[in-house]
């Protein structure tokens, strides 16, 4: 059973539940998983490919794909009779060396107008970091433009099509280390890794037990599986294994997690063919048991349910649930709940303030579906880091290094600092103040030199209290004479 009601842009939700006699120590909890099911699965294809459109969305949401076949889609409900399609996110970057957007239309590449389909679908956009033409004597080292930059890119695209869209979650670059700092250090809240070395981590725990209720908010970093590149004919039983691990072992109370990815499948039919083959499998292996979406749709459930605050009333065989979404960050677009309610028969439920709900009496199973479209904020108005923008030696004082900051920062730590490009070098002292300071080394400035500040081992802060932003990670930014 549903129900649909107008937009309501407040952020209360009431839940009224009837039941045919006076209900016994009735319990409202949240699902594990979101429709109440015992295998979450995520898909990722990275690296703007277009196959992430013309092969995936066609066959997860249903299509005819480049090479004329047809999907009908692969389907779970969610727990109350309703068809869902399965879900999957593009992880993007944009421009090339060149400084051409790549989704701006040029071959092989996924395109805007194809995101903005996608993203209707409500599928996800994940940050796979901006790019750096050749032109650009920082390149990528600053971790947090880079972050940015493809997130208001993004934002950009959208909302010139009527749709205000931001980014939340990110897959690491080429296990490059800097990004899982600089990225929970401002607005991204869930992390996937490219190749899961410690030295990406930034310190920071990745996920990687194949269960969902030991992940740990508010920031949540994952592994994932590397399906390979060619999806060839014995990908079932090199993965058979696996998919029958979190299929088992998957239940109500403690679902799996099964977490895939590939640059792949591209737009040609042998790789095409191999990828429907495969999910098709999985999807009969893991049959209706299971909730296929997006990591970022994955992060937003579980956000909102442990910021939900949840109150019942009980007077006679009525219950009322209010559900207060305040304290949901802005930036949260899901705030979809899936609730379990027990304590005698339910003969009917009524939601107001959610967008649509959806039920089923006979498991108490309560699925409320609330989406923010609208107010959020442009990346590039989000509150900066402190971080430096120009690193800088002279002849006079050859064992110096100026580092000018975009604002006045204070710090004491030298050890997050360290110099590449050149064999023996080390910061002996960090002196200054203000915007401006100095790494003062063992010997003199020789050659083509850069340097690294780890966010996590450093403690850069803004002069202004308002600004509780910890100093973002800077990786290889080149030392030039000036």
């Amino acid at each position: 059973m549903s129900g649909t009601n107008p937009p309501d842009p407040g952020k209360n939700i009431k839940i009224e539940v009837t039941f045919s006699g006076n209900p016994v120590n009735p319990v409202v909890s949240f699902a594990a998983a979101k429709y109440n099911k015992e295998v979450v699965f995520n898909y990722e294809q990275d690296d703007s490919q277009e196959g992430i459109y013309e092969v995936v969305f066609k066959h997860f949401n249903g299509g005819t794909a480049f090479d004329g076949v047809t999907s009908p889609g692969l389907k779970h409900t969610d727990g109350c009779g309703n068809q869902l399609s399965w879900k999957a996110a593009a992880a993007c970057f944009a421009v090339n060396m060149y400084g051409v957007d790549l989704m701006d239309g040029v071959n092989s590449y996924v395109n805007y107008d194809q995101i903005y389909e996608m993203l209707q679908a409500d599928w996800d956009v994940l940050n796979h970091q901006f790019g750096a033409p050749s032109s650009d004597i920082a390149g990528d080292s600053d971790r947090y433009q880079q972050i940015r930059d493809l997130s208001q890119r993004v934002w950009e695209r959208m909302l010139s099509r009527g749709m205000e869209y931001r980014i939340r979650g990110m897959v690491n670059p080429a296990a490059d280390p800097g990004y899982t700092f600089s990225g929970f250090n401002t607005k991204i809240r869930v992390f996937s890794s490219q190749g899961g070395t410690e030295d990406m981590k930034d310190g920071y725990p990745f996920h990687n037990d194949k269960k969902l209720n030991t992940l740990q908010l508010p920031d949540v970093a994952m592994t994932r599986e590397y399906l390979g590149e060619n999806f060839k004919a014995d990908l079932i039983s090199e993965w058979s294994g696996l998919i029958n691990q979190v299929k088992t072992a998957g239940t109500k109370a403690a679902p799996s997690l099964l977490r895939l990815f590939s640059h792949g499948p591209y737009k040609d039919s042998d790789s095409a063919t191999g990828f429907r083959t495969f999910m098709n499998y999985v999807a009969t292996q893991l049959g209706d048991r299971v909730w296929a979406g997006t990591t970022t749709e994955l992060f937003e459930y579980l956000e909102t349910k442990s910021l939900a605050d949840k109150k019942e009333t009980l007077e006679g065989n009525r219950l009322t649930v209010d559900i207060d979404l305040s304290a949901i960050p802005d930036e949260n677009r899901r705030r979809d709940m899936s609730l379990l309610i027990s304590g005698g028969q339910i003969t009917d439920i009524a939601v107001t303030g959610a967008d649509h709900y959806s039920y089923n009496p006979a498991t108490g199973l309560v699925n409320v579906f609330k989406k923010k479209t609208t107010k959020f904020l442009a990346p590039i108005t989000d509150q900066e880091p402190p971080r430096f923008i120009a690193a800088t030696y002279n002849s006079a004082n050859p064992n110096r290094i100026m580092l000018k900051f975009n604002m006045a920062v204070s710090q004491s730590l030298k050890g997050g600092y360290s110099i590449t490009g050149g064999s023996g070098y080390t910061v002996n002292a960090l002196t200054g103040s203000g915007n401006t300071w100095y790494l003062n080394l063992n010997k003199a400035v020789a050659g083509s030199l850069s340097i690294e500040y780890r966010g996590q081992d450093g403690d850069v802060k803004a002069v202004d209290s308002s600004n509780q932003l910890r100093g973002t990670s800077i990786m290889g930014y080149p030392v030039q004479m000036g």
